[in-house]
Formats: structure tokens, C-alpha cells, sequence
């Protein structure tokens, strides 16, 4: 409950005091403060004390509270009058009869006066810095930041308030504990929660059902399966014990890097038995489109040609390195070389027995498109 009543500003150096009367008197104090630290109060006697003197050498104090708010001026009267707040030797009153501003409101014809008149006005540093101070540790209540809310739905900043914004943080760099702070707030799963939705979206459960169960979007599960975010979790100790082989994560890109060993066994297992695709996308922390690509030959070519399968091998389309040419093989049958080139819907291909035919064809070929010939 708000508490209504009398207050005093107490000068502990000199015993001058200031009375005041509000239906708030908590937010009356915080006023009070806050117009004092940026040299802003309307009352200039209590100013300039406070200028002089300093916050530390004032007490602030309740010394009449009631209920019945139509006192209010008749309590305030009575304090000014037993203390002589109004006298310049006992106090700071300007007035010595009681009144205030309850209930009062400015015109808007006032608020655009006194908008027009503090337009263009710059704040010195000191003053910046004071209400800076007057701020820190104040919390907004629940239902100020909802109000808060509501006021700026729907509202855009104009192209010259964007053009001051951007103006005002070009160059400044962020300090690395501001940057800590800000991935931190960013996340809101414990390591055991991640490790969940890493096992969930192995183990076949759909990205949707995943986003609204633990209310995310679709790139933290991506990133999460990727182990592109929470990096902490994947470096930790207890992660790498809980797989079979190491996983190591390159810097860079944040992606699972393959060892040799690790893509021979895929290449070896996965091409005799495509059931175990899912089992060592898991195992290794990649994708099964990975495990496609070193079976099928179209990464890890240095390492997988030089491996002998059985006759269950799958056939592989291994790529020379030249866009558009290909080489086949099948099994009981030649190598191949294919040079294809697709252009206006229609797509030319021919085989040859060596890769430097296809190379020379494919050029060919493109000299002609770009001619028009085709």
C-alpha cells in the first residue's frame, strides 16, 4: 500500500529542514533525489544545500502518515508552522503556506511550451553522469514494464533517429565481459537439456515437435544438433565420455571435423549395411547427408578410393574436380569419364575413357553455349 503523509529533508550539517507532503511519499523521495543529483530542482535554497553539502550530509524522514488524503494540506501546514521551514534560518520551504501539485496536470498547449523550450538543449557530461547514478540499482515493477510495453507496440523509429543511433555506437567496441553477459542471457538451457534435444533429434523426433516443446526456434535445434551453440557442452569432459570415439569441433566453423579412421570405418560399415547411416551420424555428431556424401564418394574422395569393397560396394560418382565431369564406375564394368553440361533445359553428356577427353569436351562445350551454338 502506498503510504500518504508528512516528510522532512534534514541538513545533518546545519539542521535546516524541508517539508513536504505527498499521497506517494516513496516515490516523492526518489523525485526529489533525482531532480537534486542532476541540479534540476525546483526549489533552489534546498539545491544549492544540496550542491554544497553533498547526499551523505541529508536524511530523509517520515514524520506524519495518515490515511485520509484530505488532511494532507492541513498536516503539511501544521509541520511547516512547528518547525519554521519557511523561516531562511530554519529551512528550505519556499512558501510558508502548505500546497502541492496532487492531482494537477499541464495542458498539452503547457507540455508543448516546455517541450520546445528543452529541444536542442545538450546535457554536460557531469550531468549525464548524475542521472546516470540516480538510476543505477532502480527496478521497474511488473506492471511499468507492461505499460511500457503496450505504449511502444506498433511504434517504428523515424530514419533520422536510426541514422543518431547507429551515429552513437559506430566504433565502440563491446569489453569481453559485455560480451559474456549478453551470449549468456542469450541461452536458456542447462547442459542436461541440450544433450536431450541432441539424443531427440537423433534418435528421429521432428524439428517441429522439438521447437515447441522446449519453445525455441528451428536454427537453436539445427545449431544445437550441428553443435554449432553451447560450446561449453560439447568441450566438456563428461560429452566426450559419453561418446565412443573423440569428436573434435573446428574452431572456425564450429562443425565436426572427421578424422581418418573415423571416415574408413563409416565408409567400411555404412557400404555393407546402409541400416547403420542414422547409428554413426549419431555416434560422430554429424548429419546423415554427411555420411551419404563419404559413401557415395563426393567428399573424403582421398581417402575413400582407396578402398577395396566387396561386391555389395554401392556405386560411387566421384567428382575429377572439374565442375560437370564425373567419373562412373560400375561394377564388372570400364571406368568412364562423364562430361555433362545442362543449359536451357537440355542437357548434353557424353562418356569417355580418360579424364582428360572429358575435360577437353566439357570446355568445348561451354566455348559453345557461350557462342550461342547450342
Amino acid at each position: 500500500m502506498e503510504l500518504c503523509g508528512i516528510y522532512m529533508i534534514l541538513n545533518l550539517i546545519n539542521n535546516k529542514i524541508y517539508i513536504g507532503s505527498s499521497i506517494n511519499i516513496k516515490k516523492r523521495w526518489q523525485a526529489h533525489k533525482s531532480y537534486l543529483n542532476i541540479n534540476q530542482h525546483s526549489n533552489r535554497y534546498l539545491q544549492n544545500a544540496w550542491n554544497k553539502y553533498g547526499e551523505e550530509n541529508f536524511k530523509f524522514k517520515v514524520i506524519d502518515n495518515f490515511i485520509d488524503q484530505s488532511l494532507i494540506l492541513l498536516r503539511e501546514q501544521y509541520w511547516i508552522d512547528y518547525f519554521q521551514s519557511a523561516d531562511e534560518e530554519c529551512g528550505y520551504n519556499i512558501s510558508p503556506t502548505a500546497g502541492n501539485l496532487m492531482g494537477f496536470k499541464h495542458s498539452d498547449e503547457t507540455k508543448r511550451k516546455i517541450s520546445t523550450r528543452m529541444k536542442g538543449k545538450e546535457k554536460t557530461s557531469e550531468h549525464l553522469a548524475n542521472i546516470s547514478n540516480s538510476l543505477k540499482g532502480r527496478k521497474m515493477s511488473k506492471e511499468v514494464k507492461e505499460k511500457l510495453l503496450k505504449a511502444n507496440i506498433g511504434k517504428k523509429h523515424t530514419k533520422e533517429h536510426r541514422e543518431k543511433i547507429s551515429k552513437h555506437h559506430y566504433g565502440k567496441k563491446l569489453s569481453e565481459a559485455h560480451k559474456e553477459v549478453l551470449v549468456n542471457s542469450r541461452k536458456k538451457f542447462t547442459k542436461e537439456t541440450v544433450l536431450e534435444i541432441r539424443e531427440k533429434v537423433f534418435s528421429g523426433a521432428r524439428v517441429k515437435d522439438l521447437m515447441i516443446e522446449y519453445d525455441c526456434s528451428k536454427q537453436t535445434i539445427l545449431r544445437i544438433k550441428k553443435m554449432e551453440t553451447y560450446l561449453e557442452v560439447w568441450e566438456s569432459n563428461s560429452f566426450k565420455d559419453n561418446v565412443d570415439l573423440e569428436v573434435e569441433v573446428d574452431k572456425a566453423t564450429r562443425r565436426v571435423k572427421l578424422t581418418h579412421n573415423q571416415v574408413v570405418e563409416i565408409f567400411t560399415e555404412v557400404s555393407r549395411d546402409k541400416g547403420k547411416i542414422e547409428f554413426y551420424a549419431q555416434k560422430f555428431g554429424v548429419s546423415t547427408n554427411t555420411i551419404y556424401n563419404i559413401i557415395s564418394g563426393r567428399t573424403w574422395y582421398d581417402i575413400t578410393s582407396s578402398l577395396n569393397t566387396d561386391k555389395n560396394s554401392i556405386r560411387r560418382d566421384n567428382s575429377s574436380g572439374i565442375t560437370g565431369v564425373k567419373r562412373q564406375e560400375r561394377e564388372g564394368r570400364k571406368i568412364k569419364w562423364i562430361a555433362r553440361l545442362t543449359y536451357n533445359k537440355k542437357q548434353y553428356a557424353k562418356a569417355f575413357n580418360t579424364e582428360e577427353e572429358a575435360i577437353e569436351y566439357r570446355k568445348y562445350m561451354e566455348l559453345e553455349r557461350d557462342k550461342g551454338n547450342l
